[in-house]
């Protein structure tokens, strides 16, 4: 999924596709993290990575898999979420 997203996104120089554990290091701050598995909470290391005004769109869900995609945006010194789609993550 990485090299295909870093393929597509090659002719834009200022993106950079990243593939690693996003739970143990994020690397510099970013403008905008985006997250592919469901998660109960947005991981602290995803928050304390956001630039100013940086996003972080995460699947947040429950034991059933059911849950809402999260855009939160880092705002100040707090955060600013909104719940972007309903969603259902499949193993």
């Amino acid at each position: 999924l990485a090299a295909r997203a870093a393929a597509c996104l090659r002719a834009y120089q200022n993106v950079e596709v990243i593939n690693g554990d996003g739970c143990r290091d994020i690397g510099e701050p970013a403008d905008v993290i985006i997250v592919h598995a469901g998660f109960s909470h947005p991981h602290p290391l995803w928050l304390a990575s956001l630039n100013p005004r940086g996003r972080l769109l995460v699947p947040l869900t429950q034991r059933d898999r059911e849950g809402a995609a999260l855009k939160i945006t880092r705002k100040g010194k707090g955060f600013e979420a909104e719940a972007v789609q309903q969603i259902r993550i499949f193993p």
